[in-house]
């Protein structure tokens, strides 16, 4: 019983972020990440919508960045195909996922890339922890 509480609580925490309309900060080709951040935010259609930054390089122009609502999904699937090495070089399209209010503010929203990490590691030591009880 006390196994399947732990497992419970992991679950909400963990889809308690993603259940909630979110803002995002929106914009189209934006020539800078302050400028891009000061034209304005959009509040996501539904509760499968979470925000992004998308960072695109192209030869002759340094950046540009397009930030608003994606499905979470769509989102996810874009953000596995970065791949470090290329993302900082030209040509290149990056996107960035997260999922709490106003957070693709910076260049790169990190909150996703956290939670990947850390959730698996949580049912594994909770998997352990009572395997060995």
């Amino acid at each position: 019983m006390r196994k399947i509480w732990w497992i419970s609580l992991l679950l909400i925490l963990h889809f308690k972020e993603i259940r909630c309309v979110v803002s995002c900060y929106t914009c189209i080709e934006g020539e800078s990440n302050t400028r891009c951040n000061n034209a304005g935010t959009i509040t996501c259609d539904s509760i499968s919508q979470t925000c992004y930054t998308e960072i695109t390089r192209r030869p002759l122009v340094v950046k540009r960045y397009t930030k608003g609502c994606m499905d979470i999904m769509d989102c996810m699937t874009k953000m596995n195909l970065n791949d470090k090495m290329t993302c900082d070089e030209t040509p290149s399209k990056c996107t960035y996922c997260c999922t709490t209010d106003l957070c693709n503010a910076s260049n790169k929203s990190t909150y996703i890339k956290i939670m990947k990490i850390l959730y698996p590691l949580a049912f594994i030591f909770i998997h352990f922890r009572w395997t060995f009880i």
